[in-house]
């Protein structure tokens, strides 16, 4: 359940920082150009067999096609603050399949926003750590989501693959922005 999850972002969280220190401790040199070449070739395969997982995981929800209904709360629009319509939170009901497409699309475009970041700061100062950091951390965060269990080892989605899936919030593990959801309408069945 919930402290289930706490402790999988913790040692999310906590993963970097060990990498780092472990690659230090061996002494790899970032400048040695084998290294480098290692990194980026090794970063750039890792960011595409994920995102041809992702892209499975997509494939497969639409040819599933599961119309189980799954009740989420939908999201205010952006604009809804600044124009002053403050709407009350609404739910609906959408088909697993259309769900998980969804989230496969959420952690797709993590990836890409995450790679842009990481090539970015290794082309403008050289840096070679965030490739190393974020060629491991985008597995682990697959291997870790319900997607991984249902799709690629055939679990069924109940328990903590049960959807909708619960959402990490960093700053939820350290008692900071925890922010109460509102409950679903008290006429729908767990």
């Amino acid at each position: 359940g919930a402290p289930n999850l706490k402790m999988k972002g913790m040692m999310k969280m906590l993963l970097a920082p060990m990498i780092i220190m472990g690659l230090n401790a061996v002494g790899l040199n970032y400048e040695d150009p084998l290294v480098i070449l290692g990194s980026r070739v090794g970063f750039v395969a890792i960011q595409l067999l994920c995102l041809a997982a992702y892209g499975f995981v997509m494939y497969r929800a639409r040819s599933v096609n599961d119309r189980t209904p799954v009740l989420v709360q939908k999201k205010a629009s952006p604009f809804a603050a600044a124009t002053g319509d403050a709407p009350a939170t609404t739910w609906e009901n959408i088909p697993s399949s259309a769900y998980d497409y969804n989230a496969a699309m959420a952690l797709v475009k993590n990836v890409l926003i995450g790679s842009a970041i990481t090539g970015f700061i290794h082309y403008k100062w050289g840096y070679v750590p965030p490739l190393i950091i974020q060629g491991l951390m985008n597995p682990i965060t697959f291997i870790s989501h319900p997607l991984f269990s249902i799709y690629f080892l055939g679990k069924p989605a109940d328990g903590e693959l049960k959807r909708p899936f619960a959402e990490e919030n960093p700053a939820a593990m350290f008692g900071m922005g925890e922010k109460k959801e509102d409950a679903p309408p008290s006429s729908s069945t767990d």
